[in-house]
């Protein structure tokens, strides 16, 4: 019999206040943050992997992690015990068991990621910790417009921030979807993308570079010759972390369809 139950477990959170998913020494994460949890629920270390290292500021509303617990426990209670002790801005929304070689990671077909941003003249002081502030007028159809030459397999070494490791730099765009939304004095632009995997920055440099060619500033062209060159210094600024969030985390054969 194995020593340990092999768990999965879907998570969300507010990343305003972490420096990111990864444990880092003398930093406030958030699977440091569960792990010290866990270490008082078992009086004992607990070993986590994740699907995705999400940023310093960015949200995940659909994280996955194995966790390997050492202990008889019913999986009901644990979960019930983690959202006991965990703060507020985190919780562990499902806890499944799933075989001892089991590895999220591998199970990965693709992720969906959210990004919005208020495009209005005044901010929104309710918002602002999940949304980018832009103020001038975007024109939403050349972002559409440039933003589809995304969608297909592509080298993205363009759209990657530094200090990334990943020597692959071939990813796919599944699919990419900028949508404007109104109610009353605010107007919310959200970026939908989907695709098999992410650098590191990714995203946000895809965004920010699209933001550019909405306000005027690069060409609709942009996105085709950053692709092909591969220069980080003709592509867009990088977006800020707060408008990001993970949505949805795609498997082979996903264990919370009941």
């Amino acid at each position: 019999m194995s020593f340990y139950r092999n768990l999965l477990a879907k998570i969300e959170y507010k990343g305003t206040n972490y420096h990111g998913w990864q444990l880092q020494p003398n930093a406030v994460t958030i699977e440091g943050t569960i792990k010290k949890v866990l270490a008082i629920i078992f009086q004992k270390p607990v070993k986590i992997r994740a699907s995705s290292r999400t940023d310093a500021g960015v949200h995940a509303k659909h994280q996955l992690a194995n966790i390997y617990i050492p202990a008889e426990i019913k999986i009901y209670q644990l979960r019930n015990s983690l959202n006991a002790l965990l703060p507020d801005d985190i919780a562990v929304v499902d806890l499944v068991e799933v075989a001892d070689n089991h590895r999220v990671q591998n199970e990965n077909r693709g992720k969906q990621y959210i990004y919005r941003i208020n495009n209005s003249k005044i901010p929104n002081a309710l918002n602002n910790d999940f949304s980018w502030w832009v103020k001038s007028e975007l024109k939403l159809s050349d972002m559409q417009l440039a933003g589809s030459d995304f969608i297909g397999v592509h080298n993205f070494s363009a759209y990657q921030g530094k200090g990334c490791v990943q020597k692959v730099t071939e990813k796919e765009i599944f699919d990419l979807q900028i949508e404007s939304k109104k109610s009353c004095h605010q107007t919310e632009i959200q970026f939908t993308i989907s695709g098999s995997s992410f650098l590191r920055n990714m995203i946000r440099i895809m965004v920010g570079t699209l933001v550019q060619v909405g306000r005027g500033r690069l060409d609709i062209d942009v996105v085709k010759r950053t692709l092909i060159s591969g220069n980080r210094e003709e592509a867009g600024i990088t977006a800020p972390p707060q408008g990001l969030m993970l949505n949805e985390t795609y498997l082979k054969n996903d264990p919370f369809i009941y």
